[in-house]
């Protein structure tokens, strides 16, 4: 993740917005704040399709199921987690570090190669809600944080390519973008 200094944002508190049908906890955003474009683009000589909603992923769908779960048990463990997201700061700041991933899926007895287009984030909520996750014992400590981030723009995969760790990060990333793909600058 960037170490360069960014200009300090405004605390954002959001309302639980609840799980997805899939189980996972997003925060939905803006495509325009992240100039993300309504046609298709072109980079590494292949046609990317611009993601349908953009959103950042909080929890995937292991752990949002693992919630569910808690939840079913124990309302009061629901208000508590409840509380604690409406508590934290979800301000984020843009990196403009957008990230070229590439994975592999086997599928009908045939592999299909998925790609996505990222950009990173710096958000300091992220970590401080797993914080409190791991605090009221509803996930494993050693769970990593995932890297903030929003899916731009895919190929070959129309939710994106879930990222649960900076580790995976590493191992999926084939490249790092300097420009904003699609984008011809010319001197």
């Amino acid at each position: 993740m960037p170490t360069r200094k960014q200009p300090s944002q405004p605390s954002l508190k959001l309302k639980w917005p609840g799980l997805t049908p899939r189980n996972t906890l997003i925060i939905s955003v803006d495509k325009h704040d992240l100039a993300i474009r309504s046609e298709p683009i072109v980079h590494a000589d292949r046609v990317f399709m611009p993601k349908q909603e953009a959103h950042i992923t909080i929890l995937g769908s292991e752990l949002g199921s693992g919630l569910l779960a808690a939840f079913d048990t124990s309302p009061k463990i629901e208000k508590l987690v409840i509380e604690a997201f409406e508590r934290t700061n979800w301000s984020y700041v843009k990196t403009n570090e957008l990230r070229h991933l590439v994975r592999t899926r086997s599928a009908a007895r045939r592999d299909c190669v998925e790609e996505s287009i990222i950009m990173l984030l710096e958000m300091a909520g992220m970590p401080d809600f797993y914080e409190k996750l791991k605090a009221f014992d509803l996930i494993p400590d050693d769970t990593p944080v995932p890297p903030p981030h929003v899916t731009m723009y895919v190929r070959n995969c129309a939710r994106g390519i879930g990222v649960h760790s900076q580790e995976e990060l590493a191992e999926l990333s084939v490249g790092s973008l300097h420009t904003r793909p699609g984008v011809r600058h010319s001197r």
